[in-house]
């Protein structure tokens, strides 16, 4: 088994492409489930916030497996030019973990340290536990990876200062309109 994830964010991609290719949370685990389907993927957790939409998956063979996830970013972006693939990025093995770390932790976040990603993690690796489309890899992964990242605010306090960006965009409007 190996670890992969394809995604995309706000470092990589613009707004509307994000759009184009989010998942509504209504129908993640339908999503999950066709994901699931292919012979490719052995297990997989998707990832959908505002700023980012990752698929975290196991796989026996790694170019299938990214083959795979690549059609459906294709197809969920409804893109027949194939442009989406530029806004992609691809981690595997070791870097696969350490990419998730890093979400989990807020280091990979618009507002360094954000709240909101280990609820988000927890609740994506949820729906893939009720979608039933999780193997012992992905448990793994994500069990150690939610570990970490409540580890990382307890002893680090990278948390303090920092909160979600729609606070931050409200604490900046208060600077220059006043209170309102």
């Amino acid at each position: 088994m190996f670890p992969v994830v394809v995604g995309l964010n706000y470092r990589t991609a613009p707004v509307e492409v994000r759009e184009k290719v989010s998942v509504h949370h209504s129908q993640i685990v339908e999503t999950l489930k066709r994901l699931k389907d292919n012979p490719a993927i052995d297990g997989v957790v998707l990832l959908s916030t505002c700023n980012r939409l990752e698929i975290y998956a196991s796989t026996k063979d790694l170019e299938d497996g990214i083959k795979t996830i690549k059609k459906f970013f294709l197809a969920q972006s409804q893109d027949t030019e194939q442009k989406i693939i530029d806004y992609l990025y691809v981690y595997t093995m070791d870097q696969t973990i350490q990419h998730l770390f890093r979400v989990v932790s807020g280091l990979d976040s618009m507002v360094l340290g954000e709240t909101e990603i280990l609820g988000q993690v927890a609740r994506a690796y949820e729906l893939s536990c009720k979608a039933d489309v999780n193997n012992k890899m992905t448990n793994v992964m994500f069990q150690k990876a939610l570990a970490v990242g409540k580890r990382v605010r307890t002893e680090t306090g990278i948390d303090n200062y920092s909160t979600s960006i729609s606070y931050i965009a409200v604490e900046l409007a208060k600077q220059e309109m006043g209170d309102f």
